[in-house]
């Protein structure tokens, strides 16, 4: 639902950011921001620049690898998850009831 700056031609749209273009509709990313973001490409022509998207107004440019722009992580193993995996805490459960049932079966 978001639109560039420019339509195809090359033409302004008109208007303000978030009026006739930008960056309104982040839909399931949180914290979006208004900015370049890299692609993970690298450009061709000159390995030292990668290919980013600017998502306030809508057009991809190379730009020097050694810039700080933001990143989106969207395929799985880009992050390191947090959660505990479904096999790992089932095998922390077991534990815990067989600690306990040890511990009631012992005579005080």
């Amino acid at each position: 639902g978001n639109l560039s700056a420019f339509d195809t031609t090359g033409a302004f749209r008109g208007g303000t950011n978030g009026v006739n273009w930008g960056l309104v509709n982040t839909g399931d990313f949180q914290n979006m921001q208004a900015n370049d973001y890299w692609s993970g490409l690298e450009y061709a022509p000159n390995s030292s620049h990668a290919w980013s998207f600017h998502t306030y107004v809508g057009f991809q440019n190379f730009v020097d690898q050694s810039g700080a722009l933001y990143a989106l992580a969207v395929r799985p193993g880009d992050v390191v998850a947090a959660v505990p995996e479904p096999e790992s805490l089932a095998l922390v459960l077991v534990g815990l009831v067989a600690a306990g049932v040890a511990r009631r079966r012992r005579p005080l």
